[in-house]
Formats: C-alpha cells, sequence, structure tokens
C-alpha cells in the first residue's frame, strides 16, 4: 500500500470529524438546544482563579486529579473565548483518538473496510451523544487510551506505561488496566520487566500529586474523597434498579442533588452501590486472570487479541458497576469497543452505538423529567444500562481468541494425531468454539 492510500482513510475521517464538530452539532436545534452543560464553566472558574494566583487544591477545591486541573488551566491561554477555546480541544482530541483507534486496527492486521467502520463511529459520536462531548474533558481520557492501546499491541513499553500514568493522573479510571497490562507484557516479555514498568509509571503519577499533597494533604486527599464518599448517581446502576423497583412496586426512592450531581440517597441507594463496587474489582481481578490463563496458551501471531478484548471488558465493567455513570463516561468506550475482535466484535461495535443513543434518548432534553422520576425516561435509563451489560458480555474474552486456523493445527492428543493442513490463502476457521 502506498503511503498516499495510507494517509487518505485518516485523512478522510478527520475531515469527517471535523464536520460533524463544526455544521450539525454547532448548527442544528437537536444539538443546540436544551443541552445540560454546567462542566466547562466549572472548569472555567478553576482556571480564572489559578490565572489569579490561586494554588489548586490548597485555594481551590477541586474534584478532579491534577492532570484534568492542568488541562483546564491550559485552556485559559488559548485563544478566544473559553468555551470556545475548550470545544476546540476537544475537537483535536476527538481525532486524536480516532487516529490512535485506526493506528491500532492496522497493527491488529484488521481489514481496510473494518478500519474505516471504527474510525467512522468515532467521527460521527458526537452526534450520538450530544453536545456534551465538547463540554467535558472525557476525549482527553478516550485519546490517551486509543494510544495506550497501540503502544501496548505494538510493544512500545515505555510509551505504553507513560500513558496509563498521563490518564490516571487526568481521570483515575486507566488504573483498572494496570493487571492487565502487567500480564499482557509478562506475557511478550517477562514478568520482572512488565513490573518494572507498572512500578515506574506509579512512581510518575506520585511524582506528580506528593508535591500538592505536601503543600495541602487534606485539599489533594479531597478530589479522592469526593468521589468515594458520593451517593450513587442518578444514572448508574445501582440508581436504575432502584429506579425500576419504584416503576415496578413503588418502592420509595429519594433524589438528592449533591456533589454536583443528582443521585439516590438512603441505605438501599448506598449498600447496592456499595456492592456493585466490590463486583467491580472482582470483575477487574478475574478478567485478568482470566486473560493471563488464555494468553499462556496463545498463540503469538493471535494472543493480541486477547489483550485488546480484555481491555475493552475492562473498561466496560468500570462503567457498568460504578457508582456514577454520567453520559460523558460513554466516551471512555469508544477506543476499547470499536476494535473488539472476532465475531463479537461486530455486535460490540453496534451495541456501543445503540448504548450511545439510548444515553440521548434521556440525556439532555429529559433529563429532568428522569429526575422526576417519569416511567418512559426510567424505561430509557434502564434499557441502556441493560445494554452495557449486553456490551460487557460480548467484549468478554472467549477461549477461541488467540488461537491458531484450523491449518496448521494437531487435531487430537495422542501420538499418532493428525496434522491438518491447508493451502497457504486459506481462510482461518476462527472461534469454531464460541
Amino acid at each position: 500500500m502506498t503511503q498516499a492510500r495510507r494517509l487518505a482513510l485518516p485523512a478522510g475521517l478527520i475531515a469527517l470529524a471535523i464536520f460533524v464538530w463544526t455544521v450539525p452539532l454547532q448548527r442544528f436545534s437537536i444539538w443546540t438546544d436544551n443541552q445540560i452543560n454546567p462542566d466547562v464553566n466549572l472548569y472555567f472558574g478553576y482556571a480564572r482563579m489559578m490565572a489569579h494566583g490561586a494554588l489548586a487544591y490548597r485555594d481551590i477545591r477541586i474534584e478532579y486529579p491534577p492532570g484534568a486541573t492542568g488541562i483546564f488551566y491550559l485552556t485559559w491561554w488559548l485563544p478566544g473565548q473559553y468555551v470556545t477555546a475548550f470545544s476546540g480541544l476537544m475537537l483535536a482530541c476527538l481525532c486524536v483518538c480516532l487516529l490512535g483507534v485506526v493506528a491500532t486496527a492496522r497493527a491488529l492486521g484488521y481489514s481496510p473496510v473494518r478500519q474505516a467502520i471504527a474510525g467512522g463511529v468515532i467521527a460521527v459520536s458526537p452526534l450520538m451523544l450530544g453536545s456534551l462531548v465538547q463540554a467535558r474533558f472525557d476525549l482527553v481520557v478516550a485519546a490517551v487510551i486509543a494510544w495506550l492501546l497501540y503502544a501496548a499491541v505494538t510493544e512500545r513499553w515505555k510509551l505504553m506505561w507513560a500513558l496509563l500514568a498521563a490518564g490516571v493522573l487526568i481521570k483515575l479510571v486507566p488504573i483498572a488496566l494496570l493487571p492487565l497490562l502487567v500480564i499482557w507484557q509478562a506475557h511478550r516479555v517477562d514478568w520482572r520487566a512488565a513490573l518494572r514498568g507498572a512500578v515506574a509509571s506509579l512512581v510518575l503519577v506520585a511524582l506528580v500529586i506528593v508535591p500538592f499533597a505536601a503543600i495541602t494533604p487534606s485539599g489533594t486527599w479531597y478530589f479522592i474523597a469526593y468521589n468515594v464518599r458520593r451517593p450513587p448517581q442518578i444514572e448508574s446502576m445501582a440508581s436504575s434498579v432502584l429506579l425500576a423497583a419504584h416503576v415496578a412496586t413503588g418502592t420509595y426512592v429519594h433524589v438528592v442533588h449533591n456533589y454536583g450531581s443528582l443521585g439516590l440517597s438512603g441505605g438501599r441507594a448506598a449498600l447496592l452501590s456499595l456492592v456493585l463496587t466490590l463486583v467491580l474489582v472482582v470483575l477487574v481481578v478475574v478478567c485478568a486472570v482470566w486473560c493471563a490463563r488464555l494468553l499462556a496458551r496463545a498463540h503469538r501471531s493471535r494472543d493480541v487479541e486477547i489483550l485488546i478484548a480484555g481491555a475493552a471488558a475492562t473498561m466496560v465493567a468500570l462503567t457498568v458497576t460504578g457508582k456514577v455513570l454520567s453520559p460523558q463516561y460513554m466516551i471512555w468506550l469508544l477506543p476499547v469497543t470499536m476494535l473488539v475482535p472476532g465475531r463479537y466484535g461486530r455486535a460490540a461495535l453496534a451495541t456501543m452505538v445503540a448504548a450511545m443513543l439510548l444515553t440521548q434518548a434521556f440525556f439532555p432534553v429529559h433529563y429532568w423529567d428522569l429526575v422526576d422520576l417519569h416511567t418512559v425516561d426510567i424505561g430509557w435509563l434502564v434499557i441502556r444500562n441493560l445494554t452495557l451489560i449486553g456490551l460487557l458480555v460480548l467484549c468478554w474474552p472467549r477461549a477461541a481468541l488467540g488461537t491458531l486456523p484450523i491449518g496448521g493445527q494437531v487435531i487430537g492428543r495422542g501420538p499418532h494425531a493428525a496434522k491438518v493442513t491447508g493451502p497457504p490463502t486459506a481462510v482461518s476457521a476462527r472461534h469454531i468454539v464460541d
């Protein structure tokens, strides 16, 4: 493939993303009216105070990690109004994410059609999620995850661990990928190198956080305690269970406005949220251990399939079982769910599209109807969250991943087992045990 042909697809997808962002997202009423975008105004307030000499965490109570705070401050110095500059920065991150997904898809050997579909979905994702994409910083996280996967797939270990540290400093959530990345590098290199890389990544995170902690321990702890103490947000899986029970049986639920969002209060909500948090820990550990088991018998030419599926399952599990499931959290899933291998990968991609559209069914236009406990909007929320559970099932690594095609494999285990061969052009038989 010539260089011009290799560049044509990414260039076309970037042009599509820019068009989507600058024309329909900014001009059509479906995306411009009735929007709920207070977060960028909050970022503006933080940035203005820092620009006038206030120190983050000491003088300002900020619920975000230092990496996110740095993004808010950086935007202050970009030309133009803050909201416009922030939107432009998020558009750049969307393009970076798109390029990372296409690069990873090529490294995985996906066809140009599959590359175009994955990149195309990301390019038009703002229309499926709404204008919130330009008023939250989650596209930065998506861009980091996209290139983190590329670094892992192509064995750029130092870059992989540096990007993990950057992701943790921006949003914390990529820390869930740590066990899987350790297992992946240990499989490809050795355990010593993997553990050394993981420690270096955590040290890099500490080098950024410790100075703030030394200056203001309580202020630095605030962004962690803020997320630990908050009740389950109204769109979370825990809340959707209680809201469904409210519709079905009339069970009482109490909606409260605190911690910058709306959530459910009460003992049942807190208990269910705790249970799901424990489920999250179990899922992350089980997924990593299961991937380690699959990698142990995988062929080197196909083992990367297990990494991609494991990363997708981990990120979806984190989203599904977390106590907060804000609409913008769907953005985290874009770079991983677009790349799920095998015949379940296409279904995962379609399910992700459905989940984004279902999110926009109740947010933002009907969000206050959800808060007022309207049955229809609770129904949309429950369907969306059930769709995310289905997405987790589709992304979960299967035993067929990482195996060789039928051609060249030995059938049976005895000393006289026959070796089956086929022509060099034979199509690989995949997922026969799925």
